[in-house]
């Protein structure tokens, strides 16, 4: 773990609440492709509104991130940092991360 308190960094992964967003994922899909014009793809998690997004489109080397929201207010980012090995399937794990997230928070 860094510094920020907000942030979980399991090797490999990243979670963190995206804390500086009053309105949580609204601001980030308001800022859209142009905030993050590595890639910004909508999707969801478990029934919640998400959003593959990057400043740099790090997919084929294992690179990817989703930003998915909690709450009007609220909204966290989940990231694999993997390897060229692992490939666009990077996606798929911080998806399935982002619903182990949702999991735990759901239970307390």
């Amino acid at each position: 773990m860094g510094g920020d308190p907000t942030t979980w960094r399991p090797k490999g992964f990243e979670v963190g609440f995206i804390v500086p967003n009053e309105h949580g994922l609204a601001d980030i899909i308001r800022g859209g492709k142009e905030a993050l014009p590595g890639y910004f793809e909508p999707t969801e998690v478990d029934g919640y509104p998400a959003v593959f997004n990057d400043l740099v489109d790090g997919r084929t080397r294992g690179i990817c991130q989703i930003t998915v929201g909690i709450s009007d207010t609220l909204a966290f980012r989940a990231a694999e940092q993997s390897s060229r090995e692992v490939g666009v399937k990077a996606c798929d794990n911080a998806k399935q991360l982002a619903a182990a997230v949702i999991q735990t928070l759901k239970e307390g």
